[in-house]
C-alpha cells in the first residue's frame, strides 16, 4: 500500500490488517491540485472502531479537504482551523465528517466510540465553542465535552468557568479525571493526590495536568495555598 507524503507540512495514514497481519486497505487524503488544505491527528486518544467496523477518527483540519466518496470538511482559507471528525467504514470508505470549534485555538483531548457508534469527544475551549447545531458558551478555558450519535450530534456541553476554585472534570474516554483552577498568581500553591493507601501518587505546583493520567480508583485532592 503506496502513501504519498505531505503536501503542506504533514500528512497521516490509516491502514487496517487482519490478524494475521496481511493488509487489507489503507486511507489517506486524496492529493490535489490544487492543494487546499490538511488533516492533523488530535492529542489523546483520536481514534475508535465500533461494533461494524466503522473507523472514526478526530483531529484538525486546516482550509478545505477532499476526503473521497463526496465527502468534504470546508472550514475557509488554509490558515483556518477546524475541530474535525471523520468516520470511515469497514472497507476505508469516507462516510461522513463533523466539524466546529471556536474562534481560539481548540486542542482536541479525546475520543470514545461506543459499539453503537455513538461517540463522545472532548476538547479544551476557550472561547463558544460549536459542534453541529449545539453550542457551548465560554468565556474562559473548559472543557467541552459532546455526544454524537452514529448519523448527527445530539448534545454539546461546556465546563462552568472557575474563579479561586478547582474543578474535576471525568475523562468521558478513560476511567479518570482532569483538575483544573484559577488561584492567586503571587502565592505559591501545593496540590497532592493520594490513593485510597493515603500514598502520594502525584503531586505539583499547579492544577494544570494533575490527575489526567492516573489509574481507575479513588483518589483524594489536597490543594493548599
Amino acid at each position: 500500500i503506496h502513501f504519498h507524503g505531505p503536501e503542506w507540512n504533514s500528512t497521516f495514514f490509516l491502514t487496517r490488517l487482519d490478524s494475521l497481519g496481511n493488509f487489507q486497505w489503507g486511507f489517506q487524503p486524496p492529493l490535489g491540485p490544487p492543494f487546499s488544505g490538511q488533516f492533523d491527528i488530535g492529542h489523546g486518544e483520536t481514534m475508535g472502531v465500533d461494533a461494524q467496523g466503522n473507523v472514526v477518527l478526530l483531529g484538525i483540519a486546516n482550509g478545505m479537504i477532499h476526503w473521497g466518496n463526496n465527502v468534504v470538511t470546508e472550514v475557509g482559507a488554509i490558515q483556518e482551523r477546524a475541530v474535525t471528525m471523520l468516520l470511515l467504514d469497514s472497507t476505508g470508505a469516507p462516510q461522513w465528517e463533523l466539524h466546529g470549534g471556536s474562534a481560539d485555538y481548540d486542542v482536541t483531548q479525546g475520543l470514545s466510540v461506543l459499539p453503537d457508534g455513538t461517540c463522545h469527544l472532548a476538547v479544551l475551549a476557550r472561547d463558544t465553542f460549536q459542534f453541529g447545531p449545539f453550542t457551548a458558551e465560554l468565556n474562559s478555558s473548559a472543557l467541552v465535552v459532546a455526544r454524537v450519535s452514529p448519523e448527527a450530534p445530539t448534545g454539546v456541553a461546556g465546563s462552568p468557568s472557575i474563579t479561586g476554585g478547582l474543578i474535576a472534570s471525568p475523562s468521558p474516554f478513560a476511567s479518570t479525571f482532569g483538575l483544573g483552577g484559577a488561584f492567586d498568581g503571587g502565592r505559591p500553591m501545593a496540590v497532592q493526590v493520594l490513593d485510597a493507601s493515603g500514598r502520594m501518587v502525584e503531586s505539583g505546583h499547579s492544577a494544570q495536568g494533575i490527575g489526567e493520567r492516573l489509574l481507575p480508583g479513588c483518589y483524594v485532592v489536597q490543594v493548599s495555598q
